[in-house]
């Protein structure tokens, strides 16, 4: 057992790294492309991770979490760039922000913040996110129900449903390669 948990383990890790390598879909503009302006280029952006890219998915999906006791929605957090807390497991901004700006690009709100404006990128990460199911934990032992809040499956399915808010047309099934942004 400790074996098949040491090996769930690796595969867990490396698609991590992976999703954490993949975890921009940026979505080219009319003018992508090599040379100039690289603020010019990309219209929208797209992430998707744990908590090193989620910025307040965690304080938005309350189903299960009460805010008062999550910590980054406590003062030190959000400090030092936002003067306040803001949900992102840090007390300024994550590498997802320093990439969004560079971008030229705002900062991604949280994806399940209602009535929210998406059609510039928005970020399906949430604390907690992993590359596998909760019914795979489970099925090993480690089944602690706050890695249930946002799998790759979920934040990709959080992004299917997304997409009609920000495409004139139906969402397509399946991978995406999105171009009506």
């Amino acid at each position: 057992m400790a074996q098949q948990a040491h090996a769930a383990a690796v595969v867990v890790g490396v698609l991590l790294y992976c999703c954490l390598c993949l975890f921009v879909g940026v979505v080219a503009g009319e003018h992508g492309g090599g040379g100039g302006d690289i603020k010019r280029q990309y219209k929208a952006m797209f992430s998707f991770g744990d908590s090193l890219t989620d910025t307040g998915n965690i304080c938005v999906n309350m189903s299960a979490v009460n805010r008062t006791e999550l910590t980054m929605a406590q003062p030190p957090y959000g400090i030092t760039f936002f003067g306040h807390p803001t949900c992102r497991c840090s007390d300024g901004r994550l590498v997802v922000d320093f990439l969004a700006e560079g971008l030229g690009l705002p900062l991604l709100p949280p994806s399940k913040v209602i009535g929210g404006d998406f059609r510039r990128g928005a970020n399906m990460a949430i604390v907690g996110g992993t590359a596998l199911d909760f019914d795979f934990f489970e099925s090993i032992g480690v089944g602690f129900p706050f890695w249930n809040y946002g799998s790759m499956n979920v934040q990709l399915r959080w992004f299917r449903d997304l997409l009609p808010s920000i495409c004139a047309t139906a969402a397509p099934q399946g991978m995406y390669v999105v171009s009506c942004v």
